[in-house]
């Protein structure tokens, strides 16, 4: 038994939780107002639009990029889901976005049950998913960028200027965790999860220690599914 359990390690490997990368994508809303996206973005870079939409998306994508950003090519691919665009070329600023993810916990799923009874014995019968928020915790730099980036998010959800609210497709992205074998060479796991947006933002505390201050984030999100 021992050995069969030393083999089947060696050739299945056991997971670590160190082992994992974090790509959140920021929603259309933060490109076209300008704001968080359009201060990080720097250079010639591709737009990336779903095959589907293309025709329609083709031209407003162009004119939603508020900032002088010189070459644009765009490239329609079919892998993008049709809730937006992506974009490469980003400079190093957004990519620190995603590079300063400290944890990320993969929510749990539930069953909600109703109670039946005729005869006998009652049962619970399972009839849909609950699912907790997705909840990311990023290490902060001296400017707080991260803090700032999340809220712009939420005023995309609710501006307390105009008070109003955003239209959906404007504040949902999606975000996909990607779990990595213990030499980080390979793509072991990859989660998607689809209409996400930022929820909340939650407090930093300030105190006289030297902590490194981190900042907890929770996303909501219409389901997630397992790419790979």
């Amino acid at each position: 038994m021992i050995q069969d359990f030393k083999a089947r390690v060696a050739a299945d490997g056991l997971a670590r939780s160190s082992k994992w990368i974090v790509q959140v994508h920021p929603p259309r809303g933060l490109t076209a107002s300008g704001k968080a996206l359009g201060g990080l973005l720097g250079g010639t870079f591709d737009i990336n639009l779903p095959i589907f939409d293309a025709i329609d998306n083709a031209v407003g994508a162009l004119n939603d990029i508020d900032i002088n950003l010189g070459g644009v090519n765009v490239n329609f691919n079919p892998n993008i889901p049709t809730l937006g665009f992506s974009l490469s070329g980003e400079n190093e600023s957004l990519r620190r976005i995603n590079m300063f993810t400290s944890d990320v916990t993969l929510p749990s799923r539930d069953v909600a049950e109703v109670i039946r009874k005729t005869e006998g014995e009652q049962r619970a019968i399972g009839f849909k998913h609950i699912q907790n928020n997705l909840e990311i915790q990023y290490y902060c730099n001296e400017s707080l960028r991260e803090k700032k980036f999340f809220e712009d998010w939420q005023d995309i959800v609710y501006s307390r200027d105009g008070v109003s609210t955003g239209y959906y497709d404007d504040y949902i992205s999606r975000i996909e965790v990607i779990k990595l074998n213990a030499s980080m060479t390979e793509k072991t796991a990859h989660y998607q999860f689809n209409e996400a947006y930022c929820s909340n933002v939650a407090e930093i505390g300030l105190n006289n220690e030297s902590d490194i201050l981190k900042l907890g984030i929770s996303f909501k999100f219409r389901n997630y599914e397992r790419i790979d």
